[in-house]
């Protein structure tokens, strides 16, 4: 979960990117839920949890998944908006 290029920047620059090593498994099952300024990613139905603040600007609408040092397909992704 890595915050570098969330918009506004943010002043804990040591505590930017927020890491969980899941070992080598075949799938994983992310849960993201985001609001106008946190993220919260579930893994593995909350086994692994992380969570962040985020101050994108206003036009700001990507998301973007990656891995590190190996490889990932993404299968799938809904998206729910949320009203009030």
């Amino acid at each position: 979960f890595d915050r570098e290029n969330s918009g506004i920047p943010l002043k804990a620059e040591g505590d930017l990117v927020r890491r969980c090593d899941v070992g080598q498994v075949e799938k994983i099952c992310l849960r993201v839920f985001a609001d106008v300024s946190s993220i919260e990613v579930l893994c593995d139905d909350g086994r692994y949890v992380m969570t962040g603040n985020v101050y994108p600007d206003q036009g700001d609408r990507g998301i973007e998944f990656f891995a590190e040092g190996g490889q990932c397909i993404l299968l799938s992704a809904e998206k729910y908006d949320i009203c009030v």
